[in-house]
């Protein structure tokens, strides 16, 4: 069987969004490929030949099976809907990935946006979705109206009338003629009731009717190119009046073709492109194949923190941060691991995301070094303690370098060029393939040595990246979009 490239489907897939019309449609994995990294590619091994369709067939009903298990357990301890909401002006939607986090004063995202549009005079509600299956025992202690987390699932009778639903539209997906179109639409029937492709539906069935009820005038969203983005976007554009919609840019834009870049017929666009920064706005802008949006700078609370305009020491940890995904961690650790036992006079700490499992992660570790551990700490403190920054795709690489940690990118699979956010040019950033290098690597960057050059021109890059989180320009058009 032939093995492609995802980038040889990019095209056709932006060709079924656009032929597209029903809600259900739009939840389909195979008309929402989020860019080519390798966390990505390893979504769809259908598509590039490593896998046919026999196992996108078993692994769709597999994940419906599991689905449907998941909600019968879930259920009697679910987090209700509040029918009562009251209407707001202003929607936040944003993600609720740890229990943690209603310890928190701002948002995961958002930061503390919320209060300055309230402070501002709109009437706000956050709605969280709820990736971490909080139930209602978990947030039995949040009083607060203005937050509203959604259930992880939907009743068992509903998940499985979702599940004939997306089932029967399968059978309507639009065809497309030419030879990929015809393999990826072959594919996208199967993907239609997969795990996949019915969390994106309930998420957004479950913003849908947040939306009808709360009546907001304006809708902000975190987009990276999910299918409940585009079914929000749809929903808000078809709302009488039609809501206003600002799709915020929070991760990193990783090179190549990315599903932000294209047009989604329907209304299933933002209105308005919020960038964490204005060189990420400039690129955005840059590589939008559709006519230039509206796009303002919001900043990034995940790298607004103070730099300290010098470098760290040498003697520090060296912090490994994978993204959310556990093939991801698995791969960093097993670098780690290794490195650690080649230096053993060093500490190396794996920071996980906070929408992963730490139980299931430290069950698959096993036998471990002395000198290697998993953080327990804030990520600032993790940065203040660190020397070196291990990472990939993660956005914890933009606070490394303002917090002067020195950033290592982990090319172990070859996949530097669609894997790594920072550019290619920036002698900042180290490359190990391997641990063996990777040891090298710190050995030598530890020698006394003239960085301060390379250093500044990398927190140049990170600070029009990521710069400090401002909603002032933002609260600007709101008034003028909400002025009655």
């Amino acid at each position: 069987m032939k093995i492609r490239s995802l980038q040889d489907f990019f095209p056709t897939s932006v060709a079924l969004a656009n032929k597209i019309t029903l809600l259900e449609h739009r939840a389909n994995p195979m008309v929402n490929i989020l860019n080519l990294s390798t966390k990505t590619v390893a979504l769809y091994p259908d598509l590039t030949g490593e896998k046919g369709l026999c196992w996108r067939f078993v692994h769709s009903v597999m994940g419906a099976f599991w689905t449907l298990y998941c909600s019968v357990v879930y259920w009697p301890n679910r987090i209700k809907t509040n029918t009562e909401t009251n209407e707001c002006q202003i929607m936040l939607v944003s993600h609720f990935v740890s229990v943690q986090q209603l310890e928190e004063r701002n948002d995961f995202y958002f930061g503390s946006l919320a209060s300055q549009l309230q402070k501002s005079g709109f009437v706000v509600n956050t709605v969280l979705i709820n990736h971490c299956r909080a139930t209602s025992v978990d947030v039995c202690h949040s009083k607060t109206r203005d937050i509203t987390i959604l259930p992880a699932f939907l009743s068992p009778f509903e998940e499985t009338m979702l599940l004939l639903r997306m089932i029967s539209s399968s059978i309507t997906l639009p065809r497309i003629n030419e030879k990929l179109g015809k393999k990826l639409v072959s594919l996208a029937r199967m993907a239609q009731f997969g795990s996949r492709a019915l969390g994106e539906m309930r998420i957004g069935l479950l913003l849908e009717r947040q939306i009808l009820r709360q009546k907001p005038r304006v809708i902000l969203h975190t987009f990276e190119g999910h299918g409940w983005e585009r079914i929000v976007n749809v929903v808000a554009h078809n709302t009488l009046p039609p809501v206003k919609t600002f799709g915020y840019q929070h991760a990193v834009l990783l090179p190549g073709d990315k599903s932000i870049n294209y047009h989604h017929g329907g209304g299933a666009d933002p209105d308005y492109f919020l960038a964490s920064g204005k060189l990420t706005k400039e690129l955005f802008l840059e590589s939008a194949q559709f006519p230039r949006p509206a796009a303002l700078v919001l900043g990034s609370v995940k790298t607004s923190m103070s730099s300290k305009q010098s470098l760290s020491t040498t003697d520090g940890v060296c912090l490994f941060a994978p993204e959310g995904v556990l093939e991801e961690v698995y791969l960093m650790t097993q670098v780690a691991i290794e490195a650690a036992t080649m230096q053993q006079d060093r500490k190396f700490v794996l920071r996980l995301h906070p929408v992963l499992d730490r139980s299931r992660v430290e069950k698959q570790l096993g036998l471990i070094p002395k000198n290697f551990s998993l953080s327990e700490c804030s990520l600032q403190d993790d940065l203040d303690a660190a020397s070196f920054v291990c990472y990939r795709s993660s956005t914890v690489v933009f606070s490394g370098i303002q917090a002067g940690v020195r950033p290592i990118f982990l090319d172990v699979d070859k996949q530097m060029s669609v894997n790594d956010p920072l550019p290619p040019d920036l002698s900042f950033r180290k490359v190990a393939n391997n641990a063996k290098e990777l040891v090298e690597i710190i050995s030598e960057m530890s020698k006394p040595k003239l960085e301060a050059h390379e250093y500044k021109k990398a927190l140049g890059y990170v600070e029009g990246y990521a710069s400090a989180f401002d909603a002032n320009e933002l609260i600007e058009n709101l008034n003028e979009i909400l002025i009655v």
